[in-house]
């Protein structure tokens, strides 16, 4: 259940960049963490888990585990 949340808080996301005065037309985001939202830190710390367990069957040498 709490996946299903988190995936609507981003799905269907639009934004828009400014430059100067101007701001451009709204734009859908496809990827990516909402800035300075509290989930980012979480979000990022479980994909980099996710990558840490899947990296051994992948990564034979010259490569470093990054442990949090």
């Amino acid at each position: 259940m709490i996946v299903r949340v988190i995936q609507s808080m981003y799905e269907g996301t639009l934004t828009s960049v400014k430059m100067g005065v101007d701001e451009s037309a709204e734009f859908t985001v496809k990827v990516g963490n909402h800035q300075g939202s509290v989930l980012s830190t979480l979000l990022f710390i479980i994909v980099l888990e996710a990558l840490n367990k899947n990296s051994g069957s992948i990564c034979h040498e010259n490569c470093f585990m990054l442990t949090i």
